[in-house]
């Protein structure tokens, strides 16, 4: 009897879970990958509309580029690419000088990549390309005297390595960001943030109210330059630790400074000091933090709320009718207020940028979700009582999540382990990692 009504349990159970996989139930939009996917799209289209003839190639027409060639990689949307290629063309894939070591003028070659990589080809080679090699013989490395120029230039470097197939390109970037913040000294690890430049250190210069004045924009290119740059290096590569080290370090100063209504003050830790919401550091923060929910560096259990928090202020207050935007502050060096309708290329950049990782994230979320098969069986669970109870072969880590992937408790450990549902979680997933193998099955709560 008691096995039988174990075999009803899990019978449930699985109807719950395919039942519910196919039920139409009402969500909230912005945790929809088709309702972003929409949202994005008219966005671009609109700026197209806006903007029908390609503009210039310097730093803030380039970010919306790369977020638009972000975008192009979820969607293989036709029109996407080619408004981003007739950019490229009419600059002639060149830098924004013609000789140039400037990583402003440099960015355009994020999004040139992107463009290669995608299939698309200039009719000569690269003027990009050439320039790019004169600036790497002179090996120069104390050229990122701001914040913003991790953004334009530590994805591109790595971008391009790729493309000549020589990491060399991408090693040069480990004395430039370390003149960066060690010499520069622009890195405060005491707020896990980044001075903007050497004008805004603490304490020779205040916000307002008395606190240090780390600018929200300037943040938000550190930490996506530093999720853009480790999604580009290989698993090999000696880049990766300080960069990682740096990325999570980032992410709680960080999570730290979110206003309550979910958006980034442009003074990060000042709030009072420029009020009103701002698109472009938050945007940049969100596509920071999707990425790393979707690469696990982040715990789900304490970002997904700081995630969904930041991702609702912009979807229902940044966004405009008719696929407009606002609250973007303008070009500038430091927190300034931005108003309700005001929208330019990088900020609407940024948040293409933050659109396409949030769609990969939780395109990657659902995939997970799905219930597999075990490779190698390396657990077995059971039932006693009101407790469940995993028999694990070796050393074996669990979790439980619930439908929406959210961590609801772990534990580790070797032989019989109890799993704690906790109270009210009527079907959970239970995944497990160990030394002979990993899975994922229902398990009800009884």
């Amino acid at each position: 009897m008691q096995r039988q009504q174990q075999r009803i349990r899990w019978a449930a159970a699985l109807i719950a879970l395919f039942g519910s996989a196919s039920s139409t139930q009402a969500a909230d939009p912005w945790t929809q990958v088709d309702s972003i996917k929409s949202a994005v799209k008219a966005v671009q289209t609109q700026w197209i509309k806006d903007h029908p003839n390609p503009i210039a190639n310097t730093w803030n027409p380039a970010v919306y580029h790369i977020g638009a060639m972000e975008v192009w990689k979820r969607t293989k949307d036709s029109a996407t690419l080619a408004y981003s290629k007739a950019w490229a063309d009419n600059h002639n894939w060149a830098p924004a000088n013609a000789t140039t070591s400037h990583p402003d003028d440099m960015n355009c070659g994020n999004a040139y990549a992107d463009l290669l990589a995608a299939g698309a080809k200039p009719a000569t080679p690269t003027a990009f390309e050439k320039n790019l090699d004169g600036v790497f013989k002179t090996h120069a490395t104390d050229t990122w005297e701001i914040v913003d120029y991790l953004f334009m230039s530590m994805p591109m470097w790595v971008k391009w390595s790729k493309i000549k197939k020589d990491s060399t390109y991408a090693n040069y970037i480990l004395p430039l960001w370390t003149n960066n913040w060690q010499t520069r000294k622009l890195w405060d690890s005491a707020n896990g943030l980044y001075f903007r430049d050497k004008n805004w250190f603490y304490p020779a210069v205040k916000s307002k109210n008395g606190k240090p004045v780390f600018w929200s924009r300037g943040d938000g290119w550190a930490f996506a330059a530093h999720a853009r740059t480790l999604e580009e290096l290989s698993a090999t590569s000696s880049l990766r630790p300080p960069l990682l080290d740096r990325y999570l370090k980032i992410a709680e100063g960080i999570r730290k400074a979110q206003n309550g209504d979910g958006f980034w003050r442009a003074s990060l830790l000042d709030s009072a000091d420029v009020p009103n919401p701002e698109l472009s550091g938050t945007a940049l923060d969100l596509s920071a933090i999707a990425w790393g929910l979707r690469k696990k560096l982040l715990d789900q259990t304490v970002w997904e709320p700081v995630f969904n928090k930041g991702w609702k202020a912009v979807w229902t207050t940044a966004r405009r009718p008719g696929g407009h935007l606002g609250w973007c502050q303008d070009v500038g060096f430091a927190p300034a207020p931005a108003t309700e309708n005001f929208q330019n290329d990088f900020c609407t950049g940024a948040f293409l940028l933050a659109g396409a990782e949030t769609i990969s994230w939780l395109e990657a979320k659902t995939t997970s979700l799905q219930p597999h098969s075990v490779n190698t069986p390396a657990a077995r669970v059971r039932l006693q009582g009101s407790t469940w109870l995993m028999e694990a072969n070796g050393p074996t880590h669990w979790s439980l999540l619930d439908a929406t992937g959210r961590t609801l408790n772990s534990g580790s450990g070797t032989g019989t382990l109890s799993i704690a549902v906790p109270s009210g979680s009527k079907v959970v997933f239970l995944r497990w990692n160990g030394a002979n193998g990993s899975g994922m099955q229902v398990l009800p709560r009884i």
